[in-house]
């Protein structure tokens, strides 16, 4: 039995992590898709076009 069975996580669960740059979400999504048989869909930084600008004037783009 994997974890999603013996928790009873149903199909349509969506789990979604946020943090600061570094703090490994990443790495915690890869593990939790793993371990709950997830798919995963990662925020695509490097074709980002809002990034930068928020990165320079948080107040203004948040």
């Amino acid at each position: 039995m994997n974890l999603r069975e013996k928790y009873d996580i149903p199909p349509q669960t969506v789990i979604t992590i946020a943090g600061t740059v570094g703090v490994g979400k990443s790495t915690m999504t890869k593990a939790l898709a793993e371990a709950l048989n997830f798919r995963t869909s990662f925020e695509k930084v490097d074709t980002n076009p809002y990034l930068d600008k928020f990165y320079e004037d948080f107040e203004k783009w948040s």
